[in-house]
């Protein structure tokens, strides 16, 4: 799996060796504001990025609530 869209690499987002946006529990990237979810984004405690409809969504949960707390 790899990024298509070059927006990533644009914003400076921190990548794991993986090529994934690094993220943490609620899908903070490393740049203040900027939030990730999904099959390419991941924390580097995790062995690496998963294709699984259900762990995107959840995913996006948790970064939800991470947009929710920086408001």
């Amino acid at each position: 799996m790899r990024h298509r869209a070059s927006f990533a690499a644009d914003l400076g987002l921190r990548l794991l060796e993986s090529g994934s946006i690094e993220i943490d529990e609620f899908g903070r990237t490393s740049l203040p504001g900027v939030f990730a979810a999904g099959d390419l984004a991941h924390r580097a405690t995790l062995p690496g990025p998963m294709a699984s409809v259900l762990l995107a969504a959840a995913a996006g949960q948790l970064a939800a609530v991470g947009v929710l707390q920086s408001l």
